[in-house]
């Protein structure tokens, strides 16, 4: 019986850590494709494919900031934003100011904020050049993330060189005053994720289930030949 124990924990441990490694990022081992069109309709991005097969990461340069609201606000005694009757923050000067609103990633399908340990391999190996198409133009997507800031002008490519740059920070209702920028000049970068062969990677759930399958086969198998002696 602890023998069977024994080899029943050494299965689901195996199995589960298979899933771990693959389910991880392997530093290093990738290859980046680019996704460009010259249709102001597509999404231009790129494509980062991790070598253990996990899956591909799309990476889009969403904004050249990471807060919802930023220009020149009216703030209330307290310094923070005031709404009109339709939600919209109230500008410090109406009829001449203006102000940029950084969407969420699911404004566009299938894009979301970027995991933890995505965004450690991001600032660790990407960099400026690997955001450049052939004929060295810049690969953004700002205009499907903000109401203003939609050229590629209005990037900040200065954020590649050094660590003042963070993803998918947006958070609803943040903002910055133009008469008082500070952190939320940072770029923001939103994330999708696929499999090259669009076969989703299997839950630790259904792993465990196969496993236990496994060992109910290889107890069975092990209980007849017993029987037949």
């Amino acid at each position: 019986m602890f023998k069977f124990i024994k080899k029943s924990s050494f299965i689901l441990t195996f199995l589960v850590g298979s899933f771990a490694v693959n389910a991880g990022l392997l530093t290093g081992d990738y290859t980046i494709t680019k996704f460009t069109d010259s249709n102001i309709d597509t999404l231009d991005y790129i494509s980062v494919k991790h070598d253990d097969g996990s899956s591909w990461v799309d990476w889009a340069w969403a904004s050249s900031v990471s807060v919802q609201y930023d220009g020149f606000f009216n703030l209330d005694g307290n310094g923070e934003l005031q709404f009109d009757i339709d939600g919209n923050p109230i500008l410090d000067d109406p009829d001449n100011d203006e102000y940029n609103e950084l969407f969420s990633p699911e404004h566009v399908e299938g894009w979301r904020v970027a995991t933890f340990d995505e965004f450690a391999f991001f600032q660790s190996f990407i960099n400026l050049a690997d955001f450049k198409d052939e004929s060295n133009n810049y690969i953004t997507a700002t205009r499907f993330w903000n109401s203003i800031y939609i050229n590629v002008e209005d990037i900040s490519i200065d954020a590649f060189g050094s660590t003042n740059y963070k993803t998918s920070s947006r958070v609803e209702g943040t903002f910055s005053d133009d008469d008082n920028i500070g952190t939320s000049t940072y770029d923001t970068f939103y994330v999708r994720t696929h499999s090259s062969d669009s076969t989703p990677i299997p839950e630790p759930s259904t792993l465990m289930i196969f496993a236990l399958g496994l060992i109910a086969f290889a107890s069975k198998k092990k209980a007849l030949l017993k029987s037949t002696k």
